[in-house]
């Protein structure tokens, strides 16, 4: 058996703070999605990749799913 939990919600509306708390009253792993976002696109911009680059690493990145 297993639990997912997805919240969602406009920007600091307390997600990340609710996320982490339920995680660990749990004792489940979390997923901090803003924060991979986030270093996806520096990642991006770090290696200064090309639009076209960008938008196949965008459409690499969609094409991930949970097993």
């Amino acid at each position: 058996m297993s639990l997912l939990i997805a919240i969602d919600g406009p920007a600091a509306a307390g997600k990340g703070t609710l996320a982490r708390r339920l995680a660990a009253h749990f004792a489940l792993p979390h997923l901090d999605t803003g924060l991979l976002y986030r270093a996806t696109g520096m990642r991006v911009l770090d290696a200064d990749a090309t639009f076209a680059e960008a938008l196949r690493l965008l459409r690499d990145a969609r094409g991930i799913v949970h097993a």
